[in-house]
């Protein structure tokens, strides 16, 4: 039994095509992100989590890569056709992509960031797929990544926005200008429920910038989700989160800042 799953983070690829990279992004970085290599999950091993999951439970389609590099994308989105799905982008491929994503999702969310030499061709991508998807599915918003100047072009589509601080590319600390929000339970949530599954089947017990597979579980080609979810390595860090000691879960969890609820951007 998956008790607590409420959503799953899946890598689908670690590539990541946009033209400039994110100024803020430590994911794209061999220097921050050690860890990082570039691949595609198997599609036996996508087809083998939706299996593993309930009926219901949402699967974000989120990591180090963009979700809409995946060559299967649509053939991803037909299995998990039970649950709802969340696509997290850049955008820039969107038009190109939209046969893939229109009817076959939940959101899609554009991450918008301040000053980016790319806006022009991300704009013209979300137009081309607004303009094809009409009022059919997915629904569509902008995640604004800190203070985003001129921001109107943007508005103009008529899509919610969202906001998101801006923090330290290394992980989730040193936030700009706020706090992050803390959960009156005051236990991670992302710790609770909210597990992340790299391309290669790497088990991670949050969808954090984790260096150094401090919050590794296991691997799915070689163990099953529940095993890893219920299993010894988990049940010790949940103790230790429980007894708001986070700070003796793991050395990531120790320095992270955040509790899994999001940040809104601070003015």
């Amino acid at each position: 039994m998956l008790s607590g799953l409420s959503q799953i983070n899946v890598e689908l690829t670690s590539r990541c095509s946009k033209k400039t990279a994110c100024f803020m992004c430590g994911h794209q970085s061999a220097v921050v992100n050690p860890l990082l290599n570039f691949g595609d999950m198997d599609f036996a091993l996508v087809e083998s989590i939706e299996r593993q999951i309930g009926a219901g439970v949402i699967v974000s389609l989120h990591k180090d890569g963009d979700p809409v590099d995946y060559e299967r994308l649509g053939d991803v989105l037909r299995v998990l056709k039970k649950h709802p799905i969340s696509v997290v982008t850049h955008g820039e491929r969107l038009n190109e992509k939209a046969a893939e994503i229109i009817g076959l999702c939940t959101t899609v969310t554009c991450s918008v960031i301040p000053n980016d030499p790319d806006r022009e061709i991300q704009l013209e991508s979300l137009r081309g797929f607004l303009a094809k998807k009409g009022a059919r599915a997915p629904m569509v918003q902008l995640k604004f990544v800190g203070i985003v100047q001129n921001p109107e072009p943007y508005l103009s589509l008529g899509l919610p926005v969202i906001g998101r601080a801006l923090h330290s590319k290394k992980g989730n600390w040193n936030y700009y200008k706020i706090d992050p929000i803390i959960p009156e339970v005051r236990v991670c949530l992302d710790f609770l429920g909210r597990p992340t599954v790299d391309w290669k089947g790497n088990l991670y017990n949050c969808n954090r910038l984790d260096v150094k597979g401090e919050g590794l579980l296991g691997n799915l080609n070689e163990s099953t989700l529940e095993a890893l979810w219920n299993g010894p390595e988990r049940a010790r860090m949940l103790r230790a989160h429980l007894a708001g000691r986070r700070q003796d879960a793991n050395p990531l969890c120790a320095s992270c800042q955040f509790y899994g609820v999001s940040t809104p951007s601070g003015g």
